[in-house]
């Protein structure tokens, strides 16, 4: 893909973040035909936005390598939260694992191992607002998804546990809860299986790159699924061992 499709695309998705619009999908002269060109795209968004980078949601799914979408410092609000109407309305919302990392990881010449990420981790409840610019995100590919942040629209963190080795982070109980009332309640449910995988993938993914920076996040699956919730209502995400997160949605 040209830089002249790159910074049509991106263009187009920076209006549509600033606007509210929604488009159907990116046009034919700068649709993204591969996930590698998806990620150009969002990493040009993400430079002529100008804002730091608070962290990442990342994805492993099957056969597709690494796919990552940047959450940008401007759409972290820690819980409890009351989410602002300038996030737009979402799209879902999901209870996740994440992770803050307590040192560098910087650019490397080689992978780092899994041990070595968990060490430089703590773990945490989270929720993610998803939020397209696109009028229905299953309906563009994968590739157009990823060039729209990979469909983030908000990151809501909660407390951050430093001494968390000794759990098994695939086996903890979830609850998410909408105005008391409990939708989902089960144990595990992490689409990878491990929440670190994706979080080890992407770490060294972005070795090769400028590496990751203490103080930066990841999040990296929903374990709750992903749902629709109308406005106004305040969701609750718990983790046995980690505690809760919640957030109000606005009208």
């Amino acid at each position: 893909m040209d830089s002249k499709a790159i910074e049509e695309a991106s263009s187009l998705l920076i209006r549509a973040r600033r606007s509210g619009e929604r488009l159907t999908s990116l046009p034919e002269s700068c649709r993204p035909s591969s996930i590698a060109d998806g990620l150009a795209i969002q990493d040009a968004m993400v430079t002529r936005l100008g804002e730091p980078i608070a962290g990442w949601k990342a994805a492993l799914p099957p056969n597709q390598g690494v796919i990552y979408g940047a959450i940008l410092g401007s759409v972290v609000f820690p819980s409890p939260a009351r989410l602002p109407k300038s996030i737009g309305q979402p799209a879902g919302v999901e209870g996740e694992i994440a992770f803050r990392f307590e040192r560098d990881l910087p650019a490397s010449q080689r992978d780092y191992t899994r041990d070595e990420v968990a060490a430089a981790v703590s773990v945490m409840a989270a929720i993610e607002i998803v939020c397209t610019r696109y009028h229905d995100y299953k309906a563009v590919s994968a590739a157009e998804r990823a060039a729209d942040l990979n469909i983030n629209g908000a990151f809501v963190p909660g407390a951050a546990l430093s001494d968390w080795r000794h759990l098994d982070i695939s086996s903890l109980e979830v609850k998410f809860v909408v105005d008391g009332n409990t939708k989902v309640q089960r144990i595990g449910g992490h689409p990878f299986g491990d929440p670190l995988a994706p979080a080890v993938g992407l770490v060294n993914l972005l070795r090769t790159k400028n590496g990751v920076r203490a103080g930066q996040m990841m999040t990296t699956g929903a374990c709750s699924g992903n749902h629709y919730v109308e406005p106004g209502k305040k969701v609750e995400v718990t983790f046995s061992s980690l505690g809760s997160v919640e957030v109000q949605l606005h009208e």
